[in-house]
């Protein structure tokens, strides 16, 4: 047993919503075979509330737009990067952009559940952490249950939250949905969130970390072959 999820939701209003709307009505009906309406009516931009974008992804979508969207968040952090997610899986690209980060002096900060419930995603994960210890990288452990959170925090001023898990199923196979907000207020709002949460987490120590069970590296590695397909 993983214990009780917890979880994050957003209530949208505004322009966004019927933004929303049309993406669901899109995929809807492709497998369907339905024609609902997608846009009603034009979205219009109000200038005295949050600016943020809808930003869906999937095997539809050939640019990877999500991906490359945390990548150049990531990079372009100067003080801090803080992600929640429940599967972490992130494949070369991101590791190396957290790695990269961190050895650049941003603060970087993984929160994880300690149990999660899929054995492979659990070893696959772990295999990852070595190198990003390694580069400084604050990796911590929520024992309160499955954190099944999902958002990424820049600088306190530029977040993304949603479907989206940092592992390579969901940003390349999963349709997925992704709300990006460049406004500080609601950016600092989620980091206070990710403060919470880590608040009832607990710091991975690298030291006993590297001394873990020959067993446990061993599954860690070959589920790491796999990564592509958890």
């Amino acid at each position: 047993a993983v214990g009780e999820w917890i979880d994050l939701m957003a209530r949208i209003e505004g322009p966004l919503a019927p933004a929303l709307n049309a993406v669901y009505c899109w995929y809807w009906n492709i497998e369907s075979g339905q024609n609902l309406p997608l846009l009603e009516d034009p979205v219009s931009i109000r200038q005295d509330k949050t600016v943020a974008q809808i930003a869906p992804s999937g095997p539809d979508n050939l640019n990877d737009s999500i991906l490359q969207s945390l990548l150049q968040g990531i990079y372009s952090a100067t003080t801090s990067v803080d992600i929640i997610t429940p599967y972490f899986v992130p494949g070369e690209a991101l590791e190396q952009a957290l790695i990269i980060a961190a050895r650049r002096g941003v603060s970087v900060t993984v929160i994880v559940p300690e149990r999660v419930d899929s054995f492979l995603v659990r070893h696959a994960s772990r295999s990852y952490f070595d190198s990003l210890m390694d580069a400084g990288v604050n990796i911590f452990q929520f024992r309160q249950g499955l954190l099944h959170s999902k958002c990424t925090v820049i600088d306190r001023q530029l977040a993304f939250f949603g479907t989206v898990n940092l592992d390579l199923r969901s940003l390349w196979l999963n349709f997925e949905m992704t709300l990006i907000m460049y406004d500080a207020a609601t950016a600092e709002r989620l980091a206070h969130i990710v403060d919470e949460y880590r608040q009832q987490a607990i710091p991975l120590d690298p030291a006993p970390w590297h001394q873990r069970h020959p067993v446990s590296r061993f599954f860690e590695n070959i589920t790491h072959l796999f990564s592509p397909l958890i």
